[in-house]
């Protein structure tokens, strides 16, 4: 029985004038809400399990993706030091070029030392919901803020 069959049985008891017929459905309702309720219950198990299993999969892949892209940068580092070590500068086949290119980036070392010219200041500002919940629940009005009641549902 679906959980929506099971609310239209509570508004048949509830119509329902016959204390004899009551009692039954009465009874009718629990045994199905507790079937319902195991049947909920072991599709929630199953799921879950499904989700440790993929998330066991996705930490397999993740650590093989590290791997790929360690040895994808220590074959890059190994090409850079040889072409760097025989000063090529380039190096063509039929799949691709290999070349040098030239960067420069800063290195800060100290920021401390770093004269104040050349310091950005950012700022961000992020509300404290905690003070906001408080003085909202002591009665105070704080504009552009509510408290909204949320409800989870607990399966133990």
């Amino acid at each position: 029985m679906k959980l929506y069959e099971i609310t239209e049985l509570q508004n048949e008891l509830e119509l329902e004038e016959d204390d004899e017929l009551k009692q039954d459905l009465q009874e009718l309702i629990a045994i199905e809400l507790e079937k319902k309720s195991n049947n909920i219950v072991y599709a929630l198990k199953n799921i879950e399990s499904n989700n440790l299993a993929i998330d066991a999969e996705i930490e397999r892949l993740q650590a093989l993706k590290k791997r790929n892209s360690s040895n994808i940068e220590k074959i890059k580092s190994n090409v850079l030091w040889f072409m760097q070590q025989n000063k090529i500068d380039k190096i063509k086949t039929d799949l691709a070029t290999f070349s040098l290119r030239k960067s420069e980036s800063t290195d800060i070392e100290n920021i401390e030392q770093i004269p104040q010219e050349f310091i950005t200041v950012k700022q961000t500002f992020v509300p404290d919901k905690i003070a906001i919940k408080k003085a909202i629940k002591e009665g105070r009005e704080v504009a552009g803020a509510k408290v909204i009641t949320n409800y989870s549902l607990q399966i133990k």
